[in-house]
């Protein structure tokens, strides 16, 4: 499924694949392979055109280079491209699938990844109602208050309420 991510409108993001191998007793990053990033806008189902800086209609099956961003091996298992939200989109408030793709030959060719990016200035109902079965909430602190991740993790059932800048975890059978 991927993660939630929650950012503020107009911010310029690192969109991250990251690639282990879980085979090994180490977890040991993957390294050396291409890797690419495609993304789709909820709101119309257009992709972004990386060539001509604007959003197409295309069907998935049907994605062109030009909808694809080779993303920059970082040489410890990640891999990234910098997005900037406010140049696709004017800082509109959106929701984005990002599609990673591994496209080089070897063991990992095809393998595939997903994130949700929801840019907004409101909370909306619908994430902070969300079922956190097997979801995990963190709360990070940085230059962008109020940003929220909600990563996908075993272990966790409960709901999540915000207060200000207080985030609560609550747990089917008490609250941490």
């Amino acid at each position: 499924m991927g993660d939630y991510i929650i950012r503020l409108p107009g911010k310029t993001v690192a969109l991250t694949l990251k690639l282990i191998d879980n085979t090994t007793p180490a977890n040991n990053p993957i390294i050396g392979y291409d890797c690419e990033v495609s993304i789709r806008r909820l709101s119309d189902d257009k992709w972004w055109d990386f060539s001509n800086s604007e959003w197409d209609t295309v069907a998935f099956g049907a994605l062109t280079a030009d909808q694809k961003q080779a993303l920059t091996d970082k040489g410890d298992g990640s891999y990234e491209y910098d997005w900037n939200q406010a140049t696709a989109d004017a800082s509109a408030e959106r929701e984005y699938e990002m599609h990673y793709k591994v496209t080089s030959a070897g063991a990992f060719q095809n393998t595939v990844g997903k994130d949700h990016w929801i840019f907004t200035t409101e909370l909306p109902a619908g994430v902070w109602d969300y079922d956190l079965a097997s979801k995990e909430a963190t709360a990070k602190t940085g230059t962008d208050a109020g940003e929220l991740l909600v990563a996908s993790r075993a272990g966790i059932a409960g709901r999540l309420s915000i207060s200000g800048t207080i985030v609560t975890l609550y747990e089917v059978d008490g609250y941490t």
